[in-house]
């Protein structure tokens, strides 16, 4: 199941998507680890289009554009 919500700490707080206004247009940011513990596959273009990458994992820590 994919948990998408719009509160500002909706993907660090537990849910897999949340969309945000940015410069006046819609993001958003993407939680890896719910994604992986809810076994779902995120395509890499759908990676490189998110806002920012929150992670717990060392090797995939929060990265944001």
């Amino acid at each position: 199941m994919l948990l998408v919500g719009e509160s500002p700490d909706f993907a660090t707080s537990g849910g897999t998507a949340v969309f945000r206004l940015v410069d006046g247009g819609v993001r958003f940011d993407l939680n890896l680890d719910q994604a992986n513990l809810k076994k779902l596959k995120l395509d890499a273009k759908l990676l490189k289009a998110a806002n920012q990458i929150v992670s717990d994992r060392a090797d995939n820590s929060v990265t944001q554009k």
